[in-house]
């Protein structure tokens, strides 16, 4: 089992063919080795998080997300938002010009 790689990165999911069948083949690896049952529940607590201040409110950012730029730290997105700005998407593939 092997995922393969290319320099800076990893081949994207969308990328491979045969996926699947290759999971469920680690999957009954794991499940023949004992190891397909959950480790029992853990609680955490921590204290929540100060909330990002809204420096970003009012702004539009555009962010690239097509097969060429396919990979993004949703975090990062979430922080945007958090921070009031209005993101969308666009394709450099595909779209002719940025979103306003």
């Amino acid at each position: 089992m092997k995922i393969p790689d290319r320099h800076l990165g990893l081949v994207q999911a969308s990328e491979l063919s045969g996926l699947d069948a290759q999971l469920d083949a680690a999957a009954e690896v794991l499940r023949e080795a004992g190891l397909d049952r959950l480790p029992k529940l853990v609680t955490l607590s921590a204290e929540s998080p100060t909330p990002v201040p809204d420096y970003l409110n009012g702004v539009r950012i555009a962010i690239a997300r097509d097969d060429a730029f396919a990979f993004i730290y949703r975090a990062n997105v979430d922080v945007l938002r958090a921070m009031g700005a209005e993101v969308s998407f666009f394709s450099p593939l595909n779209d002719r010009q940025l979103p306003e």
